[in-house]
């Protein structure tokens, strides 16, 4: 083949290439993100789960407290590690309904603005519409929030 032939055949590759390329470009999709930090400490809900495991720790280490005073070394030992594993145990289901309760309202808020997907605020590196106030308005807002704090903090 010659070198005319070899270049038409370059450049009608490229064009086939380039409208593949931009037929993709028409069907981008929406996407959302959220910021799970900021909703956990800014929603009644995510308050309410932290009182709990301060609550529980509080409890188990007063336990073991009262297992420590009898000075009874192995029996300290035992009720820690129970403790541990119950902190755990109760840390893990506070934490799954905690995540449920903020995908059930991300998954309605999705709905509502026709988001494709929706990402935790870190995967997101450009773009995307923050739906975290969103979510957190569903979940129904703290009476004091994290921002509320940092402003507070800021004008003294």
């Amino acid at each position: 083949m010659n070198k005319k032939m070899m270049r038409t055949i370059a450049i009608s590759m490229m064009l086939v290439t380039s409208v593949g390329f931009l037929a993709g470009c028409g069907s981008t999709q929406q996407v959302g993100y959220v910021d799970v930090a900021k909703i956990a400490s800014d929603t009644t809900k995510g308050q309410e789960i932290d009182k709990n495991l301060q609550a529980k720790n509080q409890e188990l280490m007063q336990k073991l407290q009262q297992v420590a005073a009898a000075g009874d070394e192995a029996a300290t030992a035992q009720v820690q590690q129970a403790s541990e594993q119950e902190f755990y145990n109760y840390r893990v289901a506070q934490n799954k309904e905690f995540k449920t309760a903020v995908e059930n309202a991300t998954a309605e808020i999705a709905k509502e603005k026709k988001l494709d997907v929706v990402f935790q605020k870190a995967a997101v590196v450009n773009g995307g519409l923050d739906v975290t106030d969103d979510v957190i308005n569903k979940l129904g807002k703290a009476a004091t929030t994290s921002t509320d704090t940092a402003t507070t903090a800021a004008t003294k």
